[in-house]
């Protein structure tokens, strides 16, 4: 099939870095793409609204594409996926991490309650002719988070039928953007996140870091992310803790250079696409033993299985000191640069 003549109907719910990646990578390689958001909402009649537009949509668009790309198993990806089976179109699903969960605690993930929802996202994997998981943890389960906070996770361990057609694809980075741009400052630890509610606070580990600043009051600490000043109306600030809001990537490249340490103290995660760009900018890691975490940070920094004691800290902080951001550099580069992405979306479009 010629690249020139591939259409692709993509479907998302929201302009997610690494799904506004994926687009760019389609149109770099001149399939033409249909790109249509189903943007979540707490209006029930506004969503079933779009839902019923994205019907009539899909039949449309799909009809006229070789291929249909949905990020994410929702309500969104349930009818491109039902018209592409009809119409014999190729379908993939990629899982980010959402959907490949069960949190009691924090009330999270598609399987965490029964009901339309789950119903739905169970067809997805059973209608995808592929299904690619960002972390090998999406398709057969997190043991550690099960141990740990009784986090259960793993597509196959929910519909187990469609292991088969499970295929581990990580998000890609461009080492050329995600590169060190000036002098790392001494004793400075990072972390950057979304968070848009209480829940996303608890589940991405902030409490745990402001616990680590206030036990560390030696060194500065950084939070970027924060919108709607949640954090100051939740927590007791600290001194040396800086907040700041969400930055742009070009921000972001500025912010991670500077910065010695990047903290990602997860419950839940996929691949953390904030820890991989960090690691590019030579910010040695320190991450909690949960999903894709692990993977990414590998041998280069520290990994740590509970909650630590406030006086564990320190120590996390001086073992860290003994790594090199260079090798974690090196470690980005060697298993998630974007060319090896960009190849399976190539085999995917045009084979």
């Amino acid at each position: 099939m010629a690249t020139a003549l591939v259409r692709c109907f993509y479907v998302y719910p929201l302009l997610n870095t690494f799904v506004q990646r994926d687009r760019e990578v389609l149109e770099s390689l001149g399939v033409e793409v249909k790109a249509t958001p189903v943007t979540p909402t707490h209006n029930p009649i506004l969503y079933l609204t779009r839902l019923f537009f994205l019907f009539f949509q899909s039949i449309w668009s799909v009809s006229r594409s070789h291929r249909v790309i949905c990020w994410f198993s929702d309500y969104h990806a349930f009818l491109p996926l039902l018209v592409a089976k009809f119409f014999t179109r190729r379908s993939l699903l990629i899982v980010g991490g959402f959907d490949a969960v069960s949190d009691p605690v924090n009330a999270y993930g598609i399987f965490y309650k029964k009901g339309i929802r789950q119903y739905l996202a169970r067809w997805n994997y059973r209608l995808a002719d592929c299904i690619w998981v960002v972390d090998e943890s999406l398709q057969k389960g997190c043991p550690h988070s099960y141990k740990r906070s009784r986090i259960s996770s793993g597509i196959e361990n929910w519909v187990p039928e469609v292991k088969p057609k499970i295929e581990v694809v990580p998000t890609g980075y461009d080492p050329e953007y995600w590169k060190r741009t000036r002098n790392k400052t001494p004793k400075t630890v990072l972390t950057v996140a979304n968070l848009t509610s209480e829940q996303v606070i608890h589940r991405k580990g902030i409490p745990m870091f402001i616990e680590m600043a206030r036990e560390c009051p030696e060194w500065v600490f950084t939070i970027v992310g924060d919108l709607d000043n949640r954090i100051a109306n939740a927590f007791t600030i600290p001194s040396n803790l800086q907040v700041y809001g969400k930055k742009n990537p070009e921000e972001l490249v500025a912010i991670y250079s500077r910065h010695s340490y990047y903290f990602q103290g997860s419950r839940v995660e996929g691949l953390p696409n904030v820890l991989c760009e960090a690691m590019l900018c030579e910010c040695i890691p320190i991450g909690q033993r949960a999903f894709g975490i692990e993977r990414a940070i590998g041998q280069t920094g520290v990994v740590f299985d509970e909650k630590p004691a406030p006086k564990a800290y320190k120590k996390m902080l001086e073992e860290a000191a003994t790594k090199q951001g260079s090798a974690c550099r090196e470690q980005i580069i060697k298993a998630f640069h974007q060319s090896h992405r960009i190849e399976k979306l190539k085999q995917y479009l045009f084979d």
